[in-house]
C-alpha cells in the first residue's frame, strides 16, 4: 500500500550578525606506525583486489556469494539487466518502465518554493491508510505529499547507482572509470620503522540518547570527502586494519563521496530530503535510518563565472612525485574545464609567498599550464603569506554573485608563520566576511597533516578533499566539478526532533565534530557547512523503537517491560550531552531571537519533550542563500511510512560503508559488525559501479 504523509515548510530571516571563530583545536594523534611487511603485502593485495573486482560481474553465483548474500537481513535481489537499467536513471524514457524493488518502501519529502517572509506551518496531517495503491503523488502548492511509491528506472549510460531508494537522480553523473594506471596509489607504503609524523584530529564518538531527556539533534551538514580517498591511500600502500591511525576514519565523509539516486529537489526549492529505514544488520535491538539531503542542480542556476586562486605549496616538502607533480597535473586538468567567464590567479608559497599568475582569462588555457608547469619545490612552508596573498587577489577580482574561491593544495605541514592548527582556524574564520570560499585539497604522505587540512576548510567556508590520484582530481575538478565550486547554501545546519512515543532513543552515526549545540540552530552567529550544487548530505541514524515499533505498546506488555526492554541498548551509552538539561531541550524565543523556523511545537521549557504529532520525527534545516545576511529554513516530516523490511540497493551500500567504518575505528557500538558482513553487502548492492567495485575491493583488501 502507498503510505502518506504531509511536510509543511516556512523560512524565517534577521540580520546576520558578526560571527564568531567556532570550535577548539583538536587534539592531535600521532599516526600509528605501519606494522612490518606493508610493501611485501602490496603486489599481493593488489593482484588478488583487481582480480576480484574483475571477475565480480560474472562469478557471484558461481562462487556461491550470491546465495550467502541472499541469507543476509536486508537484501533486495535484481536481475543485472535491472542494474543495468537502474544506471541510466537520468533518461527521459524513466516513467514507461517497471521499477524492479516493487518493495521498496522509501519516502521522499520535498517542498515548493519558499517565500522570503516567516509563514505559519500547516498543521501536519496523518497518513490516509485508505489511499488507492496506484494513485500518483499529490503536490500542490498546498500540500506536499509523502509517496512510498517506487520511480520507474530506465536504460541510459553507465555510472548511476542501482536501484537507489527507487529514485531517479539525473543531474549528478558517477565518477569516470579509473584508468589502470590510476588504479593504484602512487605511494608505495612506509616500512615499518620509517619516518611518519602525520596527524589527525580525535573527536569522542556520539552515543546513544534517551528521547524522553533530549529529543533534538543538531549539527552542521559536511559534504568533505577526503577520509574516503586517504583512506584508499593508505589501503593501496599495503596498510593493515591496525595500521589506519586514529582519526583518520571519518563515517560522514566516506558516506558522502559517493553517489545516490535521490529524487531532486522541485524548482525553486533548495533541498529535497530522502528518507529509508530497515533493520539495524549488526544490532537486532535497533534500526539504521538512512536520509540523504539532495541539493538543487547547477542546471537550474544561472552561472555567472569564477573567480580561482589557486594557492599552491611548493615547499621542499612537496617535492615527492604524489605531491607538487600530481597537484601540477590535478590544476591542468581543472585548468582545461575552464571558460571565458572564469578569472584564474595562481599564489605560491615557501619560504615567501609569489604571484605567479594575476587574473588570467579562464580560456587562456595555455598561459594557465605554462605557469603551472614552471612551478618547482623547495623551502620552508610560510602558508600564512600565500594566504593573505590569495585573499588579497581573491577580493581584487571578485565577482559579484559568481564563485569566488580560493584552492589551496598542500600537504598542510606548515612551519613558518600561522602553524598551529588553533590560529588557522581564528585567521580563515576571520576571512570569512570577505565573500571568499577556501577549497582545500590535500596531497602526498608520512608528514600529512589532516587535521590542520579539515580546520582550514571547515572554517574558511569551503570543503576538503584529498587527491591520491589522477583519477580523483577527474572526479573532484570533472564529474563534480560544479558541486564543488558552485555554492547554493551557505551555514546548513540540521535539527531532528525525535518524538519519543515513537523513537524511545538514538544515535547519530559520524559528524563527531559538526555537533552544534541544540540553542546554535537559530544562532546565526554560529558557522556550518556550505552545500554546493547537486551536493548530497547522507545522515544516518541508528534509532531504538518505543514499545512495538509504532508508537503502541504490544498486548500484554506495561510502561515498566518496555523500558526495561529499551534499557538494554541505552544503558551505558551517553544518555544525555554534558551540559544539556531538560530545561535547555526546547529551543527558547528569547534565547534564539526567532523561532520562525520551527513549523511544530516542540514542548515548553519545563518538560524538554518535543512534540511532533503522528509523525516519529520532524527534521529542520537552516541555511542562507549565498550572498544574503537573511536565514531560511524549512521543515519536514517524518513517520512510518519510510520503514521497510525489504530495503533497496541503496540503503544496503550505506549500511555497508557505516559497518565497515564502525569495525575499522573498533566502535563500542559495533555489535556484530564485521569486515566479512561488509564487504557481502557492498559486492550486492554495487550494481556493477565503478566506484562501488572500488569500495568492494579496498574492504576485500583489509580481509586478505
Amino acid at each position: 500500500m502507498r503510505s502518506k504523509a504531509r511536510t509543511t515548510q516556512q523560512t524565517d530571516g534577521r540580520t546576520d550578525a558578526p560571527r564568531a571563530t567556532q570550535g577548539p583545536e583538536p587534539t592531535v594523534a600521532k599516526a600509528k606506525p605501519t606494522k612490518e611487511g606493508p610493501r611485501k603485502r602490496l603486489g599481493l593485495r593488489a593482484a588478488l583486489a583487481t582480480l576480484l573486482i574483475g571477475l565480480l560481474a560474472t562469478t557471484l553465483v558461481g562462487q556461491g556469494l550470491m546465495a550467502k548474500a541472499a541469507s543476509l537481513q536486508a537484501v533486495n535481489p535484481q536481475t543485472s539487466s535491472q542494474q543495468a537499467a537502474n544506471r541510466h536513471a537520468g533518461s527521459p524514457q524513466a516513467a514507461s518502465l517497471q521499477a524492479p524493488c516493487a518493495a521498496t518502501q522509501f519516502v521522499s519529502l520535498s517542498s515548493t518554493p519558499l517565500p522570503d517572509e516567516a509563514i505559519e506551518p500547516a498543521p501536519a496531517e496523518e497518513a490516509d491508510p485508505t489511499a488507492d495503491e496506484s494513485a500518483e503523488t499529490e503536490d500542490t502548492a498546498s500540500e506536499i505529499v509523502i509517496s512510498s511509491a517506487a520511480v520507474p528506472l530506465a536504460a541510459a549510460p553507465a555510472q548511476q547507482p542501482s536501484s537507489p531508494f527507487g529514485f531517479l537522480f539525473p543531474s549528478t553523473p558517477a565518477s569516470p572509470p579509473s584508468s589502470a594506471d590510476a588504479s593504484v596509489s602512487p605511494y608505495s607504503g612506509y616500512p615499518s620503522g620509517a619516518y611518519n609524523s602525520e596527524e589527525y584530529p580525535q573527536c569522542d564518538e556520539s552515543g546513544f540518547i534517551d528521547t524522553a531527556e533530549s529529543p533534538l539533534s543538531t549539527f552542521s551538514v559536511d559534504v568533505d570527502t577526503a577520509s574516503y580517498t586517504n583512506l584508499r591511500r593508505m589501503v593501496d600502500s599495503g596498510y593493515s586494519q591496525e595500521d589506519i591511525p586514529d582519526g583518520a576514519v571519518r563515517i560522514e565523509e566516506m558516506l558522502n563521496y559517493f553517489h545516490y539516486s535521490f529524487i531532486m529537489p522541485e524548482p525553486g526549492e533548495p533541498f529535497a530530503v530522502n528518507a529509508q529505514v530497515a533493520d539495524c544488520p549488526w544490532n537486532p535491538d535497533t534500526r539504521l535510518m538512512v536520509l540523504g539531503i539532495q541539493a538543487q542542480s547547477a542546471d537550474t542556476l544561472p552561472y555567472l563565472g569564477s573567480n580561482l586562486v589557486f594557492l599552491i605549496d611548493v615547499s621542499g616538502s612537496m617535492e615527492d612525485p604524489s605531491k607538487l607533480p600530481l597537484l601540477k597535473e590535478s590544476f591542468s586538468y581543472l585548468a582545461e574545464q575552464l571558460t571565458d567567464k572564469d578569472t584564474i590567479s595562481i599564489v605560491t608559497y615557501a619560504g615567501d609567498s609569489k604571484t605567479v599568475l594575476d587574473g588570467a582569462r579562464g580560456d587562456d588555457t595555455a598561459t594557465i599550464l605554462d605557469a603551472l608547469e614552471s612551478l618547482q619545490a623547495g623551502g620552508c612552508t610560510n602558508g600564512e603569506g600565500g594566504l593573505t596573498k590569495a585573499y588579497a587577489l581573491a577580493q581584487e577580482h571578485f565577482i559579484d554573485g559568481g564563485n569566488n574561491r580560493i584552492i589551496l593544495a598542500t600537504d598542510g605541514d606548515f612551519n613558518v608563520g600561522i602553524s598551529s592548527t588553533k590560529d588557522l582556524n581564528t585567521y580563515v574564520s576571520n576571512m570569512r566576511s570577505t565573500g571568499v570560499y577556501l577549497t582545500v585539497l590535500g596531497f602526498g604522505a608520512g608528514n600529512y597533516k589532516d587535521d590542520k587540512m579539515e580546520t582550514l576548510a571547515d572554517n574558511g567556508n569551503g570543503n576538503y578533499y584529498y587527491i591520491d590520484q589522477i583519477s580523483e582530481a577527474h572526479k573532484v575538478f570533472g564529474t563534480d566539478l560544479l558541486s564543488n565550486l558552485v555554492c547554493v547554501a551557505n551555514d546548513v545546519k540540521i535539527q531532528v526532533a525525535f518524538d519519543p512515543a515513537y523513537i524511545a532513543g538514538y544515535r547519530l552515526v559520524g559528524y563527531d565534530d559538526r555537533r552544534l549545540e541544540n540553542e546554535d540552530f537559530l544562532d546565526d552567529t554560529k558557522d556550518a557547512a556550505e552545500m554546493g550544487a547537486g551536493h548530497q548530505c547522507i545522515v544516518v541514524y541508528e534509532i531504538v523503537m518505543a514499545h512495538d515499533g509504532e508508537g503502541q505498546p504490544t498486548e500484554g506488555e506495561d510502561e515498566a517491560t518496555t523500558a526495561q526492554a529499551n534499557d538494554g541498548v541505552l544503558d551505558g551509552a551517553d544518555h544525555v550531552p554534558e551540559g544539556v538539561t531538560k530545561d535547555s531541550v526546547a529551543i527558547s524565543e528569547e534565547g534564539s531571537g526567532d523561532d520562525s523556523v520551527e513549523s511544530v511545537d516542540r514542548g515548553g521549557a519545563d518538560d524538554g519533550e518535543a512534540d511532533t504529532g503522528d509523525a516519529w520525527l520532524t527534521l529542520s534545516i537552516r541555511y542562507k542563500v549565498p550572498g544574503q545576511l537573511v536565514s531560511k529554513g524549512a521543515v519536514f516530516t517524518l513517520d512510518g511510512s519510510a520503514y521497510t523490511d525489504d530495503p533497496d540497493a541503496d540503503w544496503m551500500f550505506v549500511s555497508s560503508i557505516v559497518e565497515f567504518g564502525l569495525v575499522l575505528t573498533d566502535s563500542q557500538y559495533a555489535g556484530s559488525s564485521s569486515l566479512d558482513d561488509a564487504f557481502m553487502r557492498a559486492v550486492y548492492s554495487s550494481g556493477g559501479l565503478q566506484e562501488r567495485l572500488e569500495f568492494v575491493g579496498l574492504v576485500k583488501s583489509l580481509l586478505i
